[in-house]
């Protein structure tokens, strides 16, 4: 899975910096930096690559990113705390469904929420549709 970061000034003003300490040092003009990756490959990129690759760091195009809402299809209850036979509402929002639409639904239509039987918080739910 991608991880992403927000791209603030600071970040671009120190990966510019960077780029600038790599371009005006004469030392890195043709020199390789190397790494090793899991200790069973080596990774190679030239010192002035790596300059250009911070400076477009700036221009590159930005993902549109959220956080995934997790939750589940609860039980529904009356204001007299009645089950409310029939009906379903989701854990993250409270929105209420008819029990047998849920079936047809793997996120909440109304907030978004993945319906994976997990809170947002990582706890596994046991509501109706929680997929254990």
């Amino acid at each position: 899975m991608a991880e992403y970061i927000e791209r603030t000034e600071e970040l671009v003003l120190a990966m510019n910096a960077g780029a600038r300490a790599i371009e005006n040092t004469r030392r890195y003009h043709g020199a390789i930096y190397s790494k090793d990756v899991f200790s069973e490959s080596t990774q190679k990129i030239p010192y002035l690559l790596a300059a250009k690759v911070l400076r477009g760091v700036e221009e590159a195009p930005a993902a549109d990113v959220a956080p995934v809402v997790h939750g589940c299809f609860e039980p529904s209850f009356d204001e007299n705390g009645n089950w409310r036979q029939g009906f379903a509402k989701c854990s993250n929002c409270g929105k209420e469904y008819y029990a047998q639409v849920i079936n047809h639904f793997d996120y909440c239509p109304n907030c978004g929420a993945k319906m994976d039987g997990e809170s947002t918080e990582g706890d596994v739910g046991h509501g109706m549709g929680s997929k254990e």
